[in-house]
């Protein structure tokens, strides 16, 4: 009996304590949105980027082209469109019985960013290619490059810790940017050789012929493979000179900057090719000479005969 009464003091108490604070946690809970809480302290909220239908899973890389350079940033643009970011193979559910529309060529987005640079931004770029044949080549050594190597126009590849999707703005900090790779070699043809340096005639990217001034100085190798006969069955490098080069012959010309940004360079090596290519002859067409002392035809009257009056008969 006292065992009863003991249980339905405490059920009381409980209930008598349970109803307040239901009551008192629903009215803040629709004031609020939490219970006794600032709003937002029990979830952690992020903010979206509007571009989210382009960037539809974790993106922590962006590749585009720089439009514009400052002093510690970039700006970095890409052209795209929601078919470029669908996943492959997941083309989008359609409802059965649904009518089926062709929706009109989606015109690209351009995404623009702007990527802030520190001092703990590593940029790179690829080494440049010069096969010697003569002597070992030294090992690239990584250069430390600043934001004062980023050219305006070249495709960039820049990694970061902050996922693109949770951007509010157009601006974050890159961890790395890799720098594309500088064509150092051109491919051409000889037009003069003079006071030891070569004009080489070449064609550029788009297709547009350069003409750029070659200097030979003491440390440029002249190399090329020889080609395999019996005694040599491995091609064998052999070393020319300044000398061996000629008019009109084809030459790959390998330096240590961008050539498509020069006129003038100073080559590390030089590689002839095995004779020089003779220049076609004009194409002279033919002239018709006009015949002189040729008798002018003359023109001839034919008389048309009289008539002949019928003599009258006695």
């Amino acid at each position: 009996m006292y065992q009863d009464s003991k249980f339905k003091v405490l059920l009381i108490l409980f209930v008598v304590l349970l109803v307040p604070t239901l009551v008192i946690g629903g009215f803040l809970f629709i004031k609020t949105g939490t219970i006794g809480l600032k709003p937002g302290s029990l979830t952690q909220t992020k903010t979206i980027s509007p571009d989210i239908l382009y960037l539809t899973q974790p993106v922590y890389s962006f590749s585009g082209v720089v439009e514009k350079t400052g002093s510690d940033s970039i700006l970095v643009t890409q052209n795209v469109t929601l078919s470029q970011m669908m996943p492959p193979g997941m083309p989008p559910a359609i409802p059965p019985g649904a009518n089926i529309t062709i929706s009109p060529t989606q015109t690209p987005k351009k995404l623009s960013y702007t990527v802030k640079i520190t001092d703990k931004t590593t940029i790179t770029r690829p080494a440049m290619n010069v096969p010697l044949l003569l002597v070992t080549p030294k090992p690239p050594q990584m250069q430390k490059l600043s934001v004062k190597d980023i050219t305006v126009g070249e495709t960039v590849s820049i990694q970061t810790n902050t996922d693109l999707r949770t951007l509010s703005g157009n601006t974050f900090e890159a961890v790395s940017i890799n720098l594309p790779q500088i064509q150092n070699s051109i491919m051409g043809t000889i037009t003069s050789i003079e006071n030891g340096k070569i004009t080489v005639k070449s064609t550029m990217p788009g297709a547009q012929e350069k003409e750029i001034t070659v200097t030979v100085s003491a440390d440029t190798e002249i190399s090329r493979y020889l080609p395999p006969d019996k005694e040599n069955p491995m091609p064998k490098p052999v070393k020319l000179s300044f000398s061996d080069l000629a008019k009109n012959m084809q030459v790959t010309v390998y330096t240590d900057v961008d050539v498509t940004k020069q006129s003038s360079v100073t080559a590390l090596r030089i590689e002839p090719s095995n004779t020089a290519v003779p220049m076609a002859p004009p194409i002279i067409s033919p002239v018709l000479e006009t015949p002189t002392n040729i008798p002018t035809p003359t023109k001839t009257s034919k008389k048309s005969p009289s008539p002949t009056m019928a003599t009258p008969s006695e």
